[in-house]
């Protein structure tokens, strides 16, 4: 179960997945269709191609830890180099992956 979404929010590709929202600086809401708590998951950029990233750490957890009783969902934060939230810029983004 895979989403990849670009720096404009967008799900470019998915399988399996529901939606990929902004929730604040640096800070996206990916939902899939199933209960993840079992799974394993993780989150990698996607370089444009110019190779140049807007941000340099990205983390990943079950959205949960908001608690907000949400096991299908993940939450992704993303960081620049000083460990401030930074949006992802131009078509920079991130693939989210669930392993059930």
């Amino acid at each position: 179960t895979t989403a990849a979404a670009d720096g404009t929010d967008l799900v470019v590709s998915s399988h399996s997945s529901g939606i990929t929202d902004r929730f604040g600086p640096g800070v996206y809401f990916v939902d899939f269709d199933l209960d993840i708590r079992s799974c394993g998951w993780s989150a990698t950029f996607n370089d444009s191609g110019d190779g140049h990233l807007s941000a340099t750490t990205i983390s990943v957890d079950i959205r949960d830890t908001l608690g907000d009783d949400n096991w299908t969902g993940l939450v992704v934060r993303i960081f620049n180099a000083n460990g401030s939230p930074v949006d992802l810029t131009g078509a920079d983004g991130f693939t989210a992956h669930v392993d059930c």
